[in-house]
């Protein structure tokens, strides 16, 4: 399997992205299980002991389950926004495996749109060979182009109509039309108001932006702000139709199109398939990631060959993430029932942009994710192919290194732009 998907793997990888973290499970706290202490009220997700029934808990909880979000294909829980009396209530219930705050995940990368110059088609050249002399020309097996392997690409979306794609973008998901994440849900503890005040699991005091609005996703400056950011991410209802096929960001695109642009790919046939779980300024919440992978477990068939790419992460372990990847939450020990691992599917996740130890943070750290970080540096004045930059991250996590500074490769196109 591993030389099957040898090409689209370091595809993957071309873009350095996210954080990375913690691969150990002994080093895990018990932070997000029921035995920790008391939590405060927020946006948090559960996971039930197999079997358990996520609507009748929710239901003898004295909790409505219209305003919670349910998982059923990896594990038997819930996601939600709850007081602190709430949460307080579902923690020492014998039938909670785990608990844990729905925690914001980034991109965090700024990509070159359009680059020039001599170095800028660099990572292509380097990747089909061992030594590291760049001969300027990219030389791969046709009959591993990715033909017959589908590419899921959990990110901001995809610019599917990008004419690099050729029409090999296929509908896929996006949290834009899930009615959780717009909804009101269960009261919140307002410390702004008198009171008890229902609160939608997107908006900034739910996510503890501080002011409003900056650290969450800012019109400012926003290459495709059309005056409101909120009409695309945030909109007053579930969006009819939206399968990821839009990127109002341009990470996702950017990536898919190393994985598979006819131009700038490195498998130009493969299927590539968005999961929009990240917005318009490549955040998201780690309830989109495993709604998302749910979608993923739910439409991937059979024996098919597929790859997940996370060029994402958190900045610490989040248990759920790694259950959904490999069937175990690191930091309590609850398993799923389902997970990315079981269904055959590959992942590669990035290891991540801080120049640090990279066994700090879900997914680079997920035990079994292919962890990439990225080379190709200036030294003293000129362009090294293997060099490591600054910014990538190092140690026993990463597993292998791919081209990832200076990257040229597709961007998106919103409303005209």
């Amino acid at each position: 399997m591993r030389r099957t998907f040898a090409s689209l793997l370091l595809a993957a990888a071309l873009v350095p992205v996210a954080w990375a973290g913690e691969r150990n499970p002994g080093a895990a706290a018990a932070q997000g299980s029921p035995q920790a202490t008391a939590p405060a009220a927020g946006p948090y997700i559960v996971q039930l002991l197999e079997g358990t029934d996520p609507v009748a808990f929710l239901r003898e909880a004295g909790i409505s389950s219209d305003r919670t979000l349910e998982f059923s294909e990896v594990f038997d829980g819930f996601a939600g926004v709850f007081t602190e009396a709430q949460i307080v209530r579902i923690a020492g219930d014998w039938r909670v495996a785990s608990f844990e705050p729905d925690r914001i995940v980034h991109t965090q990368v700024d990509q070159t749109v359009n680059p020039t110059g001599a170095n800028y088609s660099w990572g292509l050249d380097r990747i089909d060979q061992r030594g590291g002399t760049l001969n300027g020309t990219y030389s791969y097996d046709a009959a591993r182009d990715g033909t017959g392997v589908t590419a899921y690409v959990l990110d901001t979306g995809v610019y599917a109509a990008h004419s690099d794609f050729g029409g090999r973008v296929s509908a896929g998901w996006s949290y834009r039309a899930d009615s959780y994440f717009f909804t009101a849900q269960n009261a919140f503890d307002d410390p702004n108001s008198d009171g008890i005040v229902p609160r939608v699991p997107l908006s900034d005091d739910v996510l503890g932006v501080t002011p409003p609005g900056s650290d969450w996703c800012t019109t400012t400056g926003h290459p495709y702000n059309d005056g409101d950011l909120d009409a695309y991410d945030r909109p007053a209802s579930a969006v009819s139709g939206a399968d990821g096929t839009t990127d109002n960001n341009g990470h996702g695109t950017h990536v898919a199109g190393i994985i598979g642009g006819s131009t700038y790919g490195v498998a130009k046939n493969v299927t590539i398939v968005p999961v929009q779980a990240l917005n318009s300024c490549g955040s998201g919440l780690s309830a989109m990631l495993v709604r998302g992978i749910e979608w993923i477990l739910t439409h991937h068939t059979g024996s098919a060959k597929a790859v997940v790419n996370m060029s994402l992460g958190f900045d610490v372990t989040v248990g759920s993430i790694d259950c959904v990847i490999n069937g175990t939450n690191t930091l309590t020990g609850a398993t799923c029932s389902n997970y990315l691992f079981k269904e055959g599917i590959v992942v590669v996740a990035a290891s991540g942009n801080t120049g640090q130890e990279d066994c700090t943070a879900s997914p680079g750290s997920t035990f079994g994710t292919i962890a990439v970080a990225a080379s190709g540096a200036s030294v003293s004045g000129n362009f090294a192919p293997d060099a490591e930059p600054s910014y990538t991250n190092f140690g026993q996590c990463v597993d292998m290194f791919a081209p990832g500074s200076w990257v040229k490769s597709t961007w998106t196109a919103v409303s005209g732009n």
